[in-house]
């Protein structure tokens, strides 16, 4: 699969849905809509997506099923909604591991991510973080450090699956250091929680929202953004302690119906997710999980895609990452 969102692909995901014949008769949605999670119940998108449904369902008028669909580092959930009728009535709540960087750790992910689905909108930005086991002797980023080197490729660091951006900041992590850990991936950020809270797990590098409801039993030792969180700023960020580290993707959660669909759903379905973010109900819920809220236009998410894989791609390149 190419590397890159070549620009008459980046078209398709835009404006793919041009061509398609207009389906079914009367006003749209009448009748429920599913919405494709592809991640396990209780991690980040799966919170997200469960804040955000009443927002859609007041603006759609219909009830929103929420389908969790998890495996494969959320590539099986966004496959389903590839292969789905494209007809408005099956979206998914994904994020930029299956869109973006899948494709540089996987030879095969089941679908087309250019051209089998065209994008609604951007979501929201969740913050990512270094999380150690209370068991594990690393009280900050220096002494993890000193215990990855003291203990080469024996130390396990989970993420939420292959390809993605937890897992690459893992690798860059690890190349700026010299140092050397296990991949562990999971099929979602709620079990990797789990396991270090039970000692099961040594690291892991998470999205922020699974690991606050359990930060008495883990210990954060670093964020992986540029900048504090103001609303957690007694966390440090990494490059504090390993200067050269750059926040590469954020874990972005995006919105994507099938190839296809017809563009007055797709503007419906924009027009959904804008005004379920505007709801002031859920200003609290994305400060306490550490989500940044980014609706926007189908195209501005077909931008911010292409743009992503401007910078996932040399970063590849430089780590020496082969699909397996």
């Amino acid at each position: 699969m190419s590397a890159r969102i070549p620009r008459r692909a980046a078209l398709a995901l835009g404006a793919s849905s041009l061509a398609a014949p207009a389906l079914g008769q009367g006003a749209f949605p009448n009748r429920p809509v599913t919405l494709v999670i592809p991640y396990p119940p209780g991690g980040t998108i799966d919170i997200l997506g469960r804040a955000l449904a009443p927002g859609l369902e007041a603006s759609l008028g219909q009830t929103v099923v929420i389908e969790n669909r998890g495996g494969a580092s959320g590539n099986i959930g966004t496959q389903r909604v590839a292969r789905a009728a494209p007809d408005g009535y099956t979206v998914a709540l994904t994020t930029n591991a299956p869109l973006v960087t899948n494709r540089f750790f996987m030879r095969d992910l089941g679908f087309n991510p250019d051209t089998e689905l065209a994008p609604i909108s951007a979501g929201a930005e969740g913050l990512m973080c270094l999380v150690v086991a209370r068991s594990l002797p690393a009280a900050n980023v220096a002494e993890f450090l000193a215990h990855l080197r003291a203990n080469p490729g024996r130390v396990g660091f989970g993420t939420p699956g292959v390809g993605s951006p937890h897992h690459l900041a893992g690798e860059f992590l690890k190349r700026l250091t010299s140092t050397d850990m296990t991949h562990v991936p999971y099929r979602g950020g709620a079990q990797a929680v789990t396991d270090l809270a039970a000692g099961q797990l040594p690291a892991a590098i998470l999205s922020l929202a699974p690991v606050l409801p359990s930060r008495e039993r883990v210990r954060i030792l670093a964020l992986t953004s540029n900048e504090r969180y103001p609303a957690e700023p007694d966390i440090p960020v990494l490059r504090e302690t390993v200067p050269g580290f750059v926040n590469g993707p954020a874990a972005m959660t995006a919105f994507v119906a099938p190839a296809g669909t017809p563009p007055e759903r797709i503007a419906r379905w924009n027009e959904a997710v804008r005004a379920a973010f505007a709801q002031p109900a859920l200003v609290p819920i994305l400060a306490q999980n550490g989500f940044h809220p980014i609706p926007g236009t189908p195209e501005a998410l077909a931008e911010r895609l292409r743009a992503e894989l401007s910078v996932v791609e040399p970063l590849v390149r430089a780590l020496g990452i082969q699909p397996e």
